[in-house]
């Protein structure tokens, strides 16, 4: 990969959580929320594999792990059932938390403080909101209830009340 590229990976990843944090509650509200979430994780997800680009094995992991996810992430739009639902946001949970360690080692062994190792943090701090919130989704899938606040009628794999799950990620991690 070119030097250029490689430099602004980081901000390739924050681009994409800027779109599923700013892009999916709106749409969301309009009624395309679920084809909105189901193309934003796979933007999250094929963003991350640019940061792996060196990483020999985990590179490999990643890959295997975002590919489950992505056939999940498009399986719900066509099928809802339980199971279904359950074991894709499992898997997104996993690669979302793989994802984030990843990219939080790779800024750590950083030598010097560039602007895509700021960009890179800033991505760090987002995908543990995009993890809380898809974490918040699950849970309220599996208890109906669970959360009390700026919710929207939910539908069943949560996008109606995903605004509310990204308030309530980011409240939860400014207060930490």
């Amino acid at each position: 990969m070119s030097s250029s590229f490689q430099t602004g990976r980081y901000g390739v990843l924050l681009a994409a959580l800027f779109a599923m944090i700013l892009v999916v509650p709106p749409t969301s509200a309009a009624g395309r929320g679920a084809l909105a979430l189901t193309l934003a994780y796979p933007a999250i997800f094929l963003a991350s594999l640019l940061i792996a680009s060196d990483e020999g094995v985990r590179r490999r992991a990643l890959f295997g792990g975002v590919a489950l996810a992505l056939v999940g992430d498009f399986s719900l739009l066509f099928s809802d059932a339980p199971a279904l639902v359950i074991g894709v946001r499992l898997v997104d949970i996993v690669v979302l938390a793989a994802i984030t360690w990843l990219l939080l080692m790779r800024i750590l062994r950083e030598r010097s403080v560039s602007a895509d190792t700021i960009l890179g943090g800033m991505a760090v701090y987002l995908l543990l909101g995009v993890w809380f919130q898809t974490m918040y989704g699950l849970l309220e899938y599996l208890a109906p209830g669970s959360f009390a606040g700026p919710l929207h009628a939910s539908d069943v794999v949560g996008v109606g009340r995903y605004p509310g799950f990204v308030y309530y990620s980011f409240v939860t991690l400014t207060t930490l």
